[in-house]
């Protein structure tokens, strides 16, 4: 007997379901990292560093989650396909985990504050230092990698001291419990109570 099977397209919330697990695994996987660079030996630290792929990685998704310019990001494209499809849910703690392990690798290995600068990483870092009501200790982790990527790193320091502004980001919506922020046409911001 022959069977014939119809297959169907994956449902949108199977998909979901599954882009949570794999949100949730890869968190598990960077908490396991920032656990090794931690209570490693040198060796270990050493490894997981390497030439700066994994540095290079979490400094590209924390700036994509940042709707972040990447600047001069030096990205390997070749094996890359992107395809338009609906924006998926993202774990809420995940960029928090990112930003600790980029605290930690600019701590443990002292070429990796040169790697940093090198991949264009310095500015990614200091764009997540703003308060975010969904993120709390993204900012706290945030001044941590800025504190490790700047001591004893002249050249990292002559950066920042070299960066000028670009502009005001003012996003409407929620700034905080029972409050919104609305910016007016001319940059005017107002702050009105939602409850």
């Amino acid at each position: 007997k022959n069977k014939t099977y119809e297959t169907t397209e994956t449902s949108e919330e199977a998909l979901t379901a599954w882009t949570m697990l794999e949100g949730e695994a890869l968190e598990v996987l960077l908490c396991i990292l920032n656990t090794m660079l931690i209570n490693g030996s040198n060796d270990v630290k050493e490894e997981i560093c390497g030439s700066g792929q994994l540095l290079q990685i979490a400094l590209s998704e924390l700036a994509r989650l940042q709707k972040t310019p990447q600047g001069n990001m030096k990205i390997n494209n070749k094996n890359s396909c992107i395809k338009k499809m609906k924006k998926l849910p993202t774990r809420k703690g995940i960029k928090t985990v990112l930003m600790q392990l980029v605290a930690n690798i600019c701590s443990m290995v002292q070429h990796m504050k040169d790697r940093i600068r090198e991949l264009g990483g310095i500015p990614i870092v200091l764009n997540c230092c703003t308060s975010d009501v969904n993120h709390p200790m993204l900012r706290e982790w945030a001044l941590v990698a800025v504190k490790n990527m700047l001591e004893n790193n002249d050249d990292n320091q002559k950066l920042v001291a070299e960066l000028q502004p670009q502009g005001k980001v003012m996003r409407n919506g929620s700034v905080g419990p029972g409050i919104e922020a609305e910016v007016g046409p001319n940059g005017q911001v107002t702050l009105r109570k939602t409850r």
